[in-house]
């Protein structure tokens, strides 16, 4: 038997049983055959059989998802879907070719994350006010603003990691490789306010398990990467800023800062944690460091 629902099923067993795949990718590789398996279905009349599904047809598909507007990474997600779906079928011999076989994904567009301007995060930062939370979000704000911060490292740091006395941060990425990055004086206030007058207040009323994480919510809880976005975006809004502004649009303006007012390039690169900052800078920014490279190298 090789219709596609009954082989869809038993893909999903696999993804379940060998793979161990979360319970996030399977039901999103479900979604994306069956939206497949209903476009071919549109193609042509009856039932869609596996053995002939071809490539043109997966072409086909592919060209109309992006003839839609689907995202790029949607896009790369179906295909991704199919073809470990055809792969499957291949190794059980139930088909004798992945019809996925040479189809590519599509290469994302490089995007420029916006900057804000010196004015923009001064505005910015005069918007919290002295309450518990207050001091909380302007803690958050200028720790971001300062160190270029992921939100996802900024939620891990412990109590322990912000030495305000020597005005630096011990900062853990994704891998767990730690990295030492200075801190400014005004975080470093803001910090120390938060820290001293506020964080205890808020972390009283925390009813979980104990921990040290720095930074809090109203509940004494720890705060998500989620958190620090809904932080951000209450101020933004409040500035009625025309452009969307996220922990990235923040990191990317620390970087962009830095190097217009000076930084050597790897030094920033070292306190972002990133190995590679091309992606990141706007064109502007690499217009100025080839302008610095015309102007110091002997040969250029």
């Amino acid at each position: 038997m090789n219709d596609f629902k009954h082989n869809l099923d038993r893909f999903v067993v696999y993804l379940q049983v060998e793979k161990r795949a979360s319970r996030c990718t399977i039901s999103n590789y479900r979604s994306d055959l069956e939206r497949f398996v209903a476009f071919a279905q549109e193609q042509g009349a009856g039932d869609v059989l596996v053995c002939n599904i071809t490539q043109l047809l997966i072409r086909n598909y592919l060209t109309t998802m992006h003839t839609k507007e689907y995202s790029y990474a949607t896009i790369n997600r179906s295909l991704a879907a199919m073809r470990s779906f055809f792969l499957f079928l291949c190794k059980q011999t139930v088909i004798d070719a992945n019809p996925c076989e040479n189809l590519h994904a599509l290469k994302r567009k490089k995007t420029v994350v916006p900057v804000l301007t010196s004015y923009e995060i001064s505005d910015l930062l005069g918007l919290p006010d002295q309450s518990d939370l207050g001091r909380r979000d302007l803690a958050v704000l200028e720790l971001l603003y300062a160190t270029g911060i992921r939100a996802s490292e900024l939620v891990k740091l412990a109590t322990v990691d912000l030495d305000c006395f020597n005005g630096c941060a011990v900062i853990s990425d994704s891998e767990g490789e730690e990295r030492i990055v200075p801190i400014g004086n005004r975080a470093v206030r803001a910090l120390e306010q938060y820290i001293k007058q506020s964080r205890p207040q808020l972390y009283r009323n925390n009813t979980g398990a104990p921990h040290d994480y720095a930074f809090v919510n109203s509940k004494g809880g720890p705060l998500t990467d989620r958190s620090i976005r809904r932080i951000l975006s209450k101020y933004v809004d409040m500035l009625a800023l025309e452009q969307s502004v996220s922990p990235a649009t923040i990191r990317q303006t620390f970087a962009v800062h830095m190097l217009n007012n000076g930084a050597d390039f790897c030094s920033v690169q070292e306190m972002l944690g990133q190995l590679s900052l091309s992606q990141m800078l706007p064109s502007i920014e690499k217009e100025r460091i080839r302008s610095v490279y015309k102007s110091a190298h002997p040969r250029a």
